[in-house]
Parts: C-alpha cells; sequence; structure tokens
C-alpha cells in the first residue's frame, strides 16, 4: 500500500503583503498634484492679501479719523477735507483709478458713485466731498455721511 500521498505534500505559503512603501505611481502623481494645489492656493491667498492691504488701511484710518471728529478734536471742515484724501488715496493707489487724479467736484463724486454703485455721492450724504468743503462752513449731514462712507470702506473692492 501506498503511503497517503496529501500527508507527502508541504503546507501552501501565502506570498508575503504588499507593502505600503513605496507607493504606486499614481500615488506619486496624487501627491505632486496635491502639493501643486495647495502651493497655488497659499499664493492666491497671499496675492488677495495684498491686494486687501489698502483697504483694510483705509478703513483703519477712517475709524481713527471719525473717533478724532466724535472727540472734537477736528471740525466739520477738516472732516471733510481728510475723509475726502483718503478716499482720494484709496481710490487712486488702492483701486488703481488713475482718472481720479485730475477729477474734481462733480466728476469726483460722479466716480465715487460709480465705484459705490449708488447715487448717494452726487445727490445724497457724500455731496459735500465736492467743492462744497471749500466753502467757509459747509453744511454736512456728518452721521449720513459717516454711515456712507463706512460702507465704502467696507465694500470696496480691489
Amino acid at each position: 500500500m501506498q503511503p497517503d500521498l496529501l500527508q507527502q505534500l508541504r503546507d501552501l505559503h501565502l506570498p508575503t503583503d504588499p507593502s505600503w512603501w513605496p507607493p504606486a505611481p499614481g500615488w506619486w502623481l496624487l501627491a505632486a498634484v496635491m502639493i501643486a494645489a495647495v502651493v497655488v492656493a497659499i499664493r492666491k491667498l497671499q496675492q488677495v492679501q495684498v491686494q486687501r492691504r489698502p483697504f483694510r488701511q483705509a478703513r483703519a484710518l477712517y475709524a481713527a479719523l471719525y473717533a478724532e471728529f466724535q472727540a472734537g478734536n477736528i471740525d466739520d471742515r477738516d472732516y471733510l477735507n481728510r475723509s475726502n484724501e483718503l478716499l482720494k488715496r484709496l481710490v487712486i493707489f488702492g483701486i488703481g483709478e488713475n482718472r481720479a487724479r485730475q477729477a474734481n467736484d462733480v466728476e469726483w463724486l460722479a466716480l465715487l458713485d460709480t465705484l459705490a454703485g449708488s447715487q448717494a455721492f452726487t445727490g445724497g450724504a457724500g455731496a459735500p466731498l465736492g467743492n462744497q468743503r471749500f466753502s467757509s462752513s459747509p453744511e454736512a449731514d456728518i452721521e449720513a455721511l459717516h454711515r456712507l462712507l463706512d460702507n465704502f470702506f467696507a465694500n470696496a473692492k480691489p
């Protein structure tokens, strides 16, 4: 009688599980794409921060100007002139609107209306920012002008 042939077979040996390292080429490609996307996103965020810096500074300067007016350190005329100067600087250097360099009175107010998307400068609370601010006693509703300017500085886009 022949010995049992099955007894003579060796046990099955399974191959070792594949290692997680090195990853397959597809994973390398995915990692490279993800790194590139992160780098592009960081650069875009930095660019947006640089573009928004003049607007943040203008808003902070305007808040300080209004606080100075509220404290009684400056009068209506100084408030109007300094607000107008701040607007001009923001429009020229922050937004890059070169038409603002020579714009005055109605042209200046119309440009501000265009940027604000309203008629509040030519026909509203912003009208004293035109040539009216040069009169000996400019008449302005400072609270309405403050709301208008605060809104303008908050919503101005580069």
